[in-house]
């Protein structure tokens, strides 16, 4: 096994013969030596926004705010009254990931991608919007073209208002 890159890094190269030993006593030493806490569990949003105003020169004057990582962290957003546009998808090699179209009641449709998040699919066609969802903008490009995207970190549906 080797390893390497800098101080944040968690990068190594290890014998696929070793996988599944490496794969067990990592999560024997995590569950030994980390305790969840509600801070792991908290999202940090930078501000809430109109989906309208997400756009692709607003997308591009925020990246000039990077390079973004680990001291510089990717500002995330959160908006309200969120419908689906059409019924969630799942994609990528054994439905790992899921692509939606959200957009705010009046509003055209954005593209939102949550990688890792395929079950999620089901969970949206059962919930009944609004929702609130929380994302990190970019610009897809693609084929020549360029979109803005929402890479989605998280949902829910939204509390109804007691008024």
């Amino acid at each position: 096994m080797t390893h390497g890159g800098h101080k944040a890094a968690a990068g190594l190269k290890l014998n696929i013969d070793n996988l599944d030993s490496f794969r067990e006593q990592f999560n024997k030493h995590v569950s030994e030596n980390h305790t969840v806490t509600d801070k792991d569990l908290e999202l940090a949003i930078d501000a809430e926004v109109r989906l309208q105003d997400v756009t692709r020169k607003a997308v591009l004057e925020l990246s000039q705010l990077g390079p973004f990582g680990q001291s510089n962290p990717n500002p995330v957003f959160s908006a309200a009254r969120i419908d689906l546009s059409e019924p969630p998808k799942t994609m990528g090699e054994g439905n790992r990931h899921l692509s939606i179209r959200v957009k705010q009641y009046g509003g055209s449709a954005l593209r939102a991608i949550a990688f890792g998040k395929g079950e999620w699919a089901e969970e949206l066609k059962k919930a009944n919007p609004p929702f609130m969802i929380s994302f990190a903008p970019n610009i897809n490009r693609f084929r020549g073209r360029e979109s803005v995207e929402l890479r989605l970190i998280d949902w829910r549906i939204e509390e109804k208002s007691k008024l």
